[in-house]
């Protein structure tokens, strides 16, 4: 309903251009998530280039921005665990979900620690579960809490964050 509505349509209409709110959601999914792995992709090719800070505080940005969208699709396919079993045979079969972000974040942090620009204390797996994880959290408590984007605030939030895991 709440789709139909944000779309300006009537709910029978929305049903006409899709099966279900399955595969509606389905269709949101795959659509977000492989924009968002790419710009954690992008991440690893920037390894030795920038500042290893710049570009940690970029992806936070980035992941503030991209869980603030995610969250509420996320939560509705909790509620309904049909299509959360659908959409997790999809993700296994495709080779997506949101460990793929993990795994590049810590890529990221591997290849800077072979170019010296990291210490070899950092735990790239650590690293990168830091600071997706909290970004997801800083998204999932502004749209909790029904707060708006200010991306002044969430780029000073990504550079605190970066700051404070990486200080030395």
């Amino acid at each position: 309903k709440e789709i139909a509505r944000a779309a300006g349509l009537s709910e029978a209409a929305l049903y006409k251009h899709f099966r279900d709110k399955e595969e509606l959601f389905l269709l949101l999914m795959h659509e977000r998530v492989p924009q968002w792995i790419g710009v954690v992709t992008d991440l690893v090719a920037r390894a030795g280039t920038g500042t290893v800070a710049a570009n940690l505080e970029t992806i936070a940005y980035e992941a503030i921005l991209f869980y603030g969208d995610f969250v509420p699709m996320a939560a509705s396919l909790f509620a309904e665990p049909d299509i959360l079993a659908k959409h997790q045979k999809r993700l296994h079969r495709d080779d997506l979900g949101p460990q793929n972000a993990n795994l590049a974040v810590a890529d990221y942090v591997r290849r800077e620690q072979r170019e010296g620009r990291l210490p070899r204390a950092v735990d790239p797996d650590a690293a990168a579960a830091l600071v997706l994880g909290s970004a997801f959290q800083r998204a999932f408590l502004r749209r909790y809490l029904g707060l708006p984007l200010d991306e002044k605030t969430e780029r000073a939030f990504a550079k605190q964050l970066v700051r404070t895991l990486f200080a030395r």
